[in-house]
């Protein structure tokens, strides 16, 4: 069994990547699987991976270090119900120390196992801490986002396509500093191309007999995590026009400028839009730099589910109040139409205790 664990900071890319490898298997004839992770309990990427039909588990409610056995339960349900060669696990984005918490674990139990650290980086973000020095979020998240990539085997930098040729340079430079002799590759995950390297990088990937764990100070993991706000909620958005689509486009973009005008950093901000046969995923983060309008359908549609998953440098009262603000406003402003609220959960996670802690 290859598991292929996949990490990197919140809105890095991985979802995307995943999906694409997944299609590229199964278009193949290989058989794949994916494990999600989340610390809340709706996750938008479980629903965008099922929308494909890929066989889907998920560990909800904490990281994969901290409910190991859970993870280790799905490993075990996925491999014997659809023997995958290629299973992928998710972590969450605000999650490191994996090979610590995750990797020398799952090699002590299932020695047969190989796993792959892949770590993804937005490249618009690196550029950013090449220029400025630092993200824009507190420095107990760039802590957590430095370790993130220091432990990766496969470091995958994404969204280069978004890069301007003058970039690339920069780019090089800065990783050349920061990672000498570290397998790199940069990816548009939206190109089969780029996905079938990776693919190939990892099924060539030799680990190490041991690979070196980080030396982390958990203090201030615990504290970068606590900087993050959560907030998942699953709504039904009705229009007695049949304009529903519309309406929830100006919902989240109402959302998503109403973060902007708090100058509060967003990790990622995720919609998940469902109505008849349509399944649409639309996601943001603190590198997006204004709201692009999205095409929508004239056909006539009268509901709208729309799940929210927002992961937010705030207090989970502040972010909550914000989400509240932009729903409130939009009915408000639109006589023809209600959204109700079926679930909410706003929060921030908890200090990370992992199941085991293995160094080596």
């Amino acid at each position: 069994m290859k598991i292929v664990l996949t990490g990197g900071f919140l809105g890095s890319g991985k979802s995307t990547a995943i999906r694409q490898a997944c299609g590229i298997l199964y278009g193949m004839d290989r058989k794949a699987a994916v494990i999600t992770n989340d610390q809340g309990m709706q996750q938008v990427d479980s629903a965008y991976m099922k929308a494909e039909n890929f066989p889907v588990c998920e560990v909800r409610n904490g990281c994969f270090c901290c409910r190991f056995p859970e993870l280790d339960k799905h490993l075990n349900s996925i491999s014997n119900q659809f023997e995958p060669e290629i299973i992928f696990a998710e972590s969450v984005g605000s999650c490191t120390d994996l090979i610590a918490t995750v990797v020398n674990p799952l090699l002590q139990f299932r020695p047969e196992a190989t796993v792959v650290v892949s770590i993804f980086a937005d490249a618009g973000m690196l550029l950013k801490i090449a220029h400025h020095g630092s993200l824009q979020f507190d420095s107990t998240v760039q802590y957590i986002y430095d370790k993130q990539l220091e432990e990766a085997d496969i470091l995958v930098i994404s969204k280069v396509d978004l890069l301007k040729e003058e970039e690339w340079e920069t780019l090089h430079q800065l990783l050349l500093n920061m990672f000498p002799g570290k397998q790199v590759l940069f990816q548009n995950s939206n190109n089969p191309e780029d996905v079938l390297e990776w693919l190939s990088a990892i099924e060539q990937f030799e680990p190490a007999e041991k690979r070196r764990s980080l030396e982390i100070d958990y203090s201030i993991y615990g504290k970068g995590e606590a900087m993050l706000a959560w907030l998942d909620e699953e709504l039904e958005i009705e229009s007695d026009k049949g304009t529903a689509p519309a309406l929830t486009h100006q919902l989240m973009e109402g959302i998503y400028r109403k973060l902007k005008e708090h100058y509060l950093p967003i990790g990622h901000l995720k919609f998940f839009l469902t109505y008849g046969k349509h399944q649409e995923k639309i996601s943001f983060t603190n590198m997006d730099k204004a709201w692009e309008p999205l095409s929508v359908s004239e056909e006539k549609i009268y509901s709208v589910g729309l799940l929210i998953n927002a992961r937010i440098q705030t207090v989970p009262e502040h972010l909550h109040q914000l989400v509240s603000e932009s729903i409130y406003k939009l009915v408000s402003e639109q006589q023809d139409m209600q959204i109700r609220v079926k679930e909410m959960a706003a929060f921030q996670p908890g200090f990370p205790t992992p199941t085991h802690r293995i160094s080596s």
